[in-house]
């Protein structure tokens, strides 16, 4: 009979660890799972909403690599295949007979932030002890029956309240949320942000006026971060920084203006083509002529393919698709002078190209 639960490894000056404990009837294998945002509760207890919005791909993605990890674990441990597991950094074991005593205690630490269901702590024969967080996901009677059950002899010490909490094994899993309902949340209310900062009830018409038009333009500069329309492109992230000065400025936003400064900062250096507004709307664009000294095709892990095309000593980025045999073509660019932001560009025929040169060698 194997029995299984999490547990938390707390680390001060590095990311904690997240195990799932397996009890077998002569050992516990603790074998890592995940790390700091181990789930939907944690992500969502420990980070900044305004950063959760900006990170919710990210975690979407580590959520569904753990859930497939921690399924091809669960058939290793199924098919008696430990040595495999233990063989990965961080992971190990305690047999049975090494264990002197098992205490599962009630309160809550500070390392979470009292966010948590207690500790448990394993001490060995040989005075050496193990101490895990018990998540706050996870009950306390529900670890201690997992253990009686795959190991009844053991002997573990339960501070118990009553003895109704002895026989609740319920605790809240985290609820399944979208990036729009977390979105919502943040703008009207009721979220992590807002109670950390009492804010969305002071605000006024105008700066609730402000607050929606703000996450409305985040998400827009987001959303148009690889469009190929210039205006499209930069508009958005002009305007989220205009509205971030003026919040900036009103006092009722409180913390939460410094942290929107912040992030408009960060959207405005990672898609600088903004600063190419002046320049395009005087129509100051620069002009590439020429047949390319470097034409490669790239395709990355993450984003979009796109060709690497070089013309008189300038790199451009085309993500259109391009044929191999315009490598050879005369390419005339119209761009931006700073970000080289492409606004049109012509690829001349074959017989079009022999003529340009005729004429430039003429």
């Amino acid at each position: 009979m194997i029995r299984s639960f999490y547990l938390i490894k707390p680390r001060l000056t590095k990311s904690d660890i997240f195990y799932k404990v397996y009890v077998t009837s002569t050992s516990f294998y603790f074998i890592k799972i995940g790390g700091q945002f181990h789930n939907r509760y944690a992500y969502e207890r420990k980070i900044l909403v305004l950063f959760e919005i900006l990170f919710w791909y990210w975690f979407k993605k580590t959520e569904k690599k753990q859930a497939a990890l921690e399924a091809e674990y669960d058939k290793k441990v199924n098919n008696n295949q430990m040595d495999a597991l233990l063989q990965k950094k961080h992971n190990f074991s305690i047999n049975s007979t090494e264990i002197k005593d098992i205490a599962i205690n009630k309160e809550a630490t500070f390392h979470t932030g009292y966010e948590d269901n207690g500790t448990i702590l394993f001490t060995l024969t040989n005075g050496t002890t193990h101490k895990f967080i018990i998540p706050e996901t996870v009950s306390r009677p529900s670890i201690k029956k997992s253990i009686k059950e795959a190991q009844p002899e053991l002997p573990i010490q339960y501070d118990e309240e009553n003895e109704e909490e002895e026989h609740n094994e319920y605790t809240p899993q985290p609820k399944e949320s979208t990036l729009s309902e977390r979105i919502r949340k943040l703008i009207f209310g009721d979220s992590l942000l807002s109670d950390l900062l009492d804010i969305n009830a002071k605000l006024s018409l105008f700066g609730k006026i402000l607050n929606i038009f703000w996450f409305v333009l985040l998400i827009i500069s987001l959303l148009t971060s690889y469009s190929s329309l210039y205006l499209a492109r930069s508009l958005p992230i002009v305007i989220l920084a205009f509205i971030s000065i003026i919040i900036l400025f009103r006092k009722e936003f409180g913390l939460q203006r410094y942290f929107r400064l912040t992030i408009t900062a960060i959207m405005m250096m990672l898609s600088y083509e903004w600063i190419d507004l002046p320049s395009y709307l005087k129509h100051e664009y620069k002009v590439a002529e020429g047949i390319p000294s470097k034409f490669e095709f790239h395709s990355p892990r993450r984003g979009p393919d796109y060709w690497e095309v070089e013309v008189e000593d300038v790199n451009f980025y085309i993500e259109e698709d391009l044929k191999e045999e315009f490598s050879d073509r005369w390419f005339v660019i119209h761009y931006l002078p700073y970000s080289k932001f492409i606004l049109d560009y012509e690829i001349l025929t074959r017989e079009e190209t022999r003529k340009k040169l005729q004429m430039l060698n003429d």
